[in-house]
């Protein structure tokens, strides 16, 4: 089965059942008869809740990646401003771009990753969730300002990553979820590359300036 096929079945399984449900709904909701009606129609307000959730668990389904092999998930370049802080341009794989004012001498990225059992074939899918600036002094982390971004849309509170974390128990054909996080030196005209493995998040020095930040702070 192909990533585009795995990316998108579950997310139009949802919309179809979605929208059975919704047509559902209304045909009850158009029902005239007093009491009859009254109770199809607490169902059928019932099925619209429901139409709701599938929706957005169809839309968070597709801010997930599915993984195949070692795979580019982020472009970070970086310019120091007089205050100490960096402007950081984040890059996806796609080519989108954006921007976000870091403090801190490291930067961190962080990920969510759902794996599934050997008995369905579906790869394991990700999802960038945060970007923060860290310091190498444990008194500058308590005292200096910080700076942490989400990088996954609120969804009106539907996470199904975490929601398949907190009942991983229900979910007898999950192997395992987990968060991955990678940080490396933050410094003026860095840039760095970071992949998504199977191990986690991997991040590589792509020029001098990102290769000699790492080699001062190993």
């Amino acid at each position: 089965m192909s990533l585009t096929i795995q990316q998108y079945l579950i997310p139009v399984l949802l919309l179809i059942f979605a929208l059975v449900a919704l047509v559902y709904a209304l045909r009850m909701l158009w029902l005239k008869s007093w009491f009859i009606g009254m109770m199809r129609g607490m169902f059928g307000v019932a099925l619209l809740f429901v139409v709701g959730g599938l929706l957005l668990t169809a839309k968070d389904l597709l801010t997930y990646k599915h993984l195949a092999g070692e795979q580019l998930v982020a472009t970070l370049s970086f310019n120091k401003n007089l205050n100490g802080s960096y402007n950081l341009d984040l890059t996806d794989a796609q080519g989108d771009s954006r921007s976000y004012l870091l403090w801190g001498d490291q930067w961190q990225l962080d990920a969510r990753v759902v794996k599934w059992s050997n008995n369905i074939p579906l790869a394991p899918m990700f999802r960038l969730e945060r970007l923060s600036g860290r310091y190498f002094s444990i008194e500058q982390e308590v005292k200096a300002p910080k700076s942490v971004y989400a990088l996954a849309d609120d969804n009106y509170g539907v996470d199904v990553g975490r929601l398949i974390q907190h009942y991983s128990s229900s979910f007898p054909y999950l192997d395992a979820t987990y968060g991955s996080a990678t940080y490396m030196p933050s410094v003026d005209g860095a840039l760095f590359e970071v992949y998504m493995g199977s191990t986690g998040l991997i991040t590589r020095a792509i020029n001098e300036s990102a290769k000699q930040a790492v080699g001062n702070w190993q």
